[in-house]
């Protein structure tokens, strides 16, 4: 049984690796959209009404390990 479930894992984690994309090549003056998720709203607006991207912005600096830096929106 143990070892049913070993070969169902490693099945699973190589099906789930398949719809992997690559990822995007974000560069120092690219523009980009960012996600509206995790930003506070103003209290007089529903969340269901507002965009769910902002911007574009342009990159300023651009670090794959850790994140990317933007001008700040507001």
């Amino acid at each position: 049984a143990h070892d049913a479930i070993i070969k169902a894992q490693v099945f699973q984690t190589c099906q789930a690796n398949k719809c992997q994309g690559a990822k995007p090549d974000i560069r120092p003056g690219s523009l980009v959209f960012l996600s509206m998720k995790n930003l506070n709203m103003p209290k007089d607006r529903a969340r269901k009404l507002c965009p769910m991207f902002i911007g574009p912005y342009k990159v300023i600096e651009s670090n794959p390990e850790m994140s990317n830096s933007y001008p700040k929106p507001w």
